[in-house]
């Protein structure tokens, strides 16, 4: 019974939970824009991708999104520790729900078509730190970067 009452919350695309705790969305969108500043500077094409990413998501309305991305940003300024960001996130999200959010993550990172040595060694913490394998992320960034060719 609980099951059918969580599958309310599911939205169709990717099957994923609705998220629709206000910090769930946070957490994430400050993951997102770390992940975009990692190379120093979040540049316009990252800050599209996560809009997109954001909105397909949690179906947040467009006029919305800007004040989450600015509440995030903040959010993440402050917030030195990564494990406090992934921490609510792993409650929130099942195993292979998780390992959409690292593929998602590798869009970010892939969208400026330039990959850091510091983006690489941060995609490994993120993933360990959301219980995925070091195999889940090469896969990941493997099935985005031949999406990204097949465009």
């Amino acid at each position: 019974m609980l099951k059918s009452f969580l599958s309310i919350f599911r939205t169709d695309e990717h099957n994923k939970s609705d998220y629709s705790s206000r910090e769930g969305i946070l957490e994430i969108s400050s993951i997102f824009i770390r992940v975009g500043k990692l190379d120093n500077h979040l540049d316009k094409i990252e800050m599209e991708t996560i809009k997109e990413l954001l909105f397909k998501r949690f179906n947040i309305e467009k006029d919305k999104l800007d004040l989450i991305l600015k509440e995030a940003e903040e959010h993440e300024s402050n917030i030195n520790d990564n494990v406090q960001l992934t921490r609510k996130i792993k409650n929130f999200i099942n195993y292979e729900e998780r390992y959409e959010l690292l593929k998602d993550t590798w869009k970010i990172i892939l969208s400026d078509k330039v990959k850091s040595h510091e983006e690489v060694s941060y995609m490994r913490l993120l993933c360990k730190l959301l219980g995925l394998s070091d195999k889940d992320n090469a896969l990941a960034r493997k099935e985005i970067i031949q999406s990204n060719e097949n465009k």
